[in-house]
This record gives C-alpha cells, sequence and structure tokens, in this order.
C-alpha cells in the first residue's frame, strides 16, 4: 500500500479498482 502511495495512487477503492489502477501505472511507465 505505502508502494502505491508512493506512486500516487489512490488506495480508497477495491482491491479489483486498485488492479486496474496498477496495471494503467505499469502500462504508463513502461510506455514513458
Amino acid at each position: 500500500v505505502a508502494a502505491l502511495r508512493a506512486a500516487g495512487v489512490e488506495v480508497c477503492s477495491s482491491p479489483a479498482e486498485i488492479g486496474e489502477t496498477v496495471k494503467r501505472v505499469l502500462s504508463r511507465k513502461e510506455g514513458g
């Protein structure tokens, strides 16, 4: 959770939404 907050991700959502957000962040990093 701390890592997600550090990445600027709001962690007041359901696990499924967090998973989707993580995927977006990772794809954003890979894409530049």
